[in-house]
């Protein structure tokens, strides 16, 4: 059961939907296409179509997007409080106009957004549905222009007495404006609240910043202490979850005599996740011991999707299993193979139904195909870019690869490490893009990152060195991803102990903290000499806490010459307190006021500091990270 990401000849699964699905997206669907284009030379390059392009700008009157979501998916019966996380951004895009006299007070002072969230609910008439209810459940307000809102309110089925538990979400609104009780802008979104989990696990996604917490019923994920950012929003019991590890062969690992040694050889590493790709009825024992040994299990459906009855029969064997941290639904199939949009909708609709208490996964491979249907079943989605040792001129096919035309293994891609970060980006952007009508867009996709470790099938040449597997899994967790699942392994000896040594750290105290608990804020001002230097840094910081975890990439394969010089205007920086990972030493950087720097950063250097800090600035608007090279 060994599968080859970009292997075309894999036999197709039967489809048990009722009808067939052909492939009916984008252009010339009789051709053999990957991500929309054609890449062989009998073929005629055409627009695949499919792109997210940026919308219309609207310069005049300011608009105000609004956006929401529970701040936690799924709450579970016996959490006390539960909570909605508010996005209430000035767009050029779309949203409810915003006078230009608040607008223009500029940056963080856009104003005040008010707001009041409902519970909606059909009210049967005679047997029919007659019309809604509508039950509050808070109401609070935020700067307007930011990203700070956050409303608490009490589970108590005695506050709420239509909020019972249950295994369908509740439809939620909200209304808000420039007044309190004012109605200019109307949003929705879906709220789970399930009756408690008798065995098994529960898997919590962070709506504000992606990050995975985890708990099985010993220690129920439903149970919530400590504050959003040490601040405001409850949290689970349950562990932060930052899964590291690989995408697992049947044949040649799972599929072994020596399997259950080879699965400790493989925790032993330091890897603390897995998505072995097989299932129970191939390999329960090997399963049943992850289980036993604590090893989180990405859950492969990725063949199967299409055939309904046998993810549900894979799924109820899967569901209980304290392990299990989510499923992997569908994996370059939907852009890559230009599948139907409505297969993933309904694999992600069943699943739904058999385990609510588990997040979906896509994986998508083409960086910019019909986006938004692609990444809307999924709650986590996973780019795998792959661009070491590839060519991105003539694919192994004869053929050019371009916007237009051809398939190099990683899709529009420049064959840097730089890649990662790039894809991870566009992402982002779409999401901010994707709206309708002038109404509020749908919420950010929580993301992850599949960096490459392998080579081989005619178009990677070779596979990455450490360094460079160190450099695109910190470039991933730098813009947004909450988790490294690589593929695929076995390995190469060299890029498994890396990915086993970078592991033990990000996926342990203190670092998993920072990176669960808070989003990657990155620089908003870069100075150099040399502007192909490609230092990338972000930094994480947890209100009321003295601390700050920074990582610092230096892309480039060529030893930075000059003063690297990072600013943190919001905070005073007290000492380099530990260098956690990496090139250098803590004592090796220097200090300046509000500067953290050093003089010397190897070609594809990796840094992860812990700083000692203090905190001087409210707003979270002008927390901006500066970096400041000197030649």
């Amino acid at each position: 059961m060994h599968f080859t990401k970009l292997n075309t000849a894999v036999a197709t699964v039967t489809v048990a939907l009722g009808v067939a699905h052909a492939q009916e997206t984008g252009h010339h669907t009789d051709w053999p296409r990957w991500c929309g284009k054609v890449y062989q030379p009998e073929y005629p390059s055409f627009d695949p179509g499919g792109q997210t392009v940026e919308p219309e700008r609207l310069y005049d009157p300011p608009r105000l997007d609004v956006r929401f979501s529970p701040a936690l998916i799924p709450y579970v019966e016996g959490d006390e409080t539960a909570g909605f996380a508010v996005d209430a951004l000035l767009s050029p895009y779309r949203g409810v106009e915003w006078p230009s006299s608040i607008a223009e007070q500029g940056g963080e002072e856009g104003g005040t957004f008010f707001y009041t969230i409902y519970l909606m609910e059909l009210v049967e008439e005679g047997g029919e549905h007659g019309g809604s209810s509508e039950t509050q459940l808070v109401s609070s307000s935020m700067p307007a222009n930011s990203r700070e809102g956050f409303s608490e309110f009490s589970l108590s089925l005695e506050n709420i007495t239509s909020l019972a538990p249950s295994m369908e979400p509740y439809d939620v609104m909200l209304r808000g404006g420039r007044k309190e009780g004012s109605t200019e802008v109307e949003a929705t979104s879906k709220f789970w609240y399930l009756p408690r989990k008798e065995n098994g696990s529960v898997t919590i996604v962070d709506q504000n910043t992606g990050g995975l917490w985890h708990g099985t019923v010993e220690s129920p994920a439903s149970s919530h202490t400590g504050n959003r950012n040490d601040a405001d929003a409850k949290r689970p019991k349950s562990k932060p979850l930052i899964p590291y590890g690989f995408y697992a062969s049947y044949d040649g690992f799972l599929a072994e005599d020596d399997a259950i040694e080879a699965i400790d050889n493989y925790a032993n590493r330091g890897l603390n996740a897995m998505c072995p790709l097989t299932r129970y009825d191939e390999s329960k024992e090997q399963l049943d011991y992850m289980e036993d040994i604590g090893l989180y299990v990405l859950f492969d459906l990725r063949e199967i999707y299409k055939n309904l009855t046998a993810v549900e029969e894979a799924v109820l064997l899967a569901r209980d299993a304290k392990n299990l941290w989510g499923y992997w639904l569908a994996d370059d199939r939907p852009d890559g193979h230009q599948d139907a949009f409505d297969l993933g909708a309904r694999g992600y609709s069943l699943l739904k139904t058999l385990d609510p208490y588990h997040p979906v996964i896509a994986v998508l491979n083409c960086q910019n195909y019909y986006y938004p249907a692609y990444s809307s079943p999924a709650d986590i989605v996973i780019p795998d870019a792959y661009p070491m040792g590839t060519s991105y001129e003539l694919s192994k096919w004869g053929t050019a690869c371009n916007a237009t035309y051809g398939d190099c293994g990683c899709d529009n891609c420049a064959g840097e490490v730089a890649d990662v970060a790039s894809r991870l980006d566009r992402l982002a952007r779409y999401d901010e893009w994707i709206g309708g009508g002038g109404q509020p867009g749908r919420w950010r996709k929580p993301r992850m990152f599949s960096p490459q470790s392998f080579h081989g099938e005619g178009y990677w040449e070779r596979d990455p060195g450490p360094q460079e597997a160190w450099a695109m899994s910190l470039l991933a967790l730098n813009h947004g991803a909450k988790g490294i699942i690589s593929w695929v392994w076995p390995t190469a000896d060299a890029l498994a102990q890396a990915h086993g040594e970078l592991s033990k750290v990000v996926t342990r105290e203190p670092v998993s903290d920072f990176l669960v608990r808070a989003s990657p804020l990155l620089p908003v001002v870069t100075t150099s000499s040399n502007e192909s230097l490609g230092v990338d840094a972000a930094y994480w910081a947890l209100d009321g806490r003295e601390e700050m975890l920074v990582s610092i990439v230096n892309t480039n394969p060529c030893e930075m010459e000059g003063l690297l010089m990072l600013e943190f205007p919001g905070f005073e920086v007290l000492r380099v307190k530990q260098s956690l990972w990496g090139n250098i030493s803590a004592e090796e950087w220097t200090m300046d006021e509000r500067k953290v720097g050093t003089v010397s950063l190897p070609g594809m250097a990796t840094c992860l500091l812990l700083l000692s800090i203090t905190d001087s600035c409210q707003s979270q608007n002008s927390r901006m990270l500066k970096v400041q090279i000197a030649g």
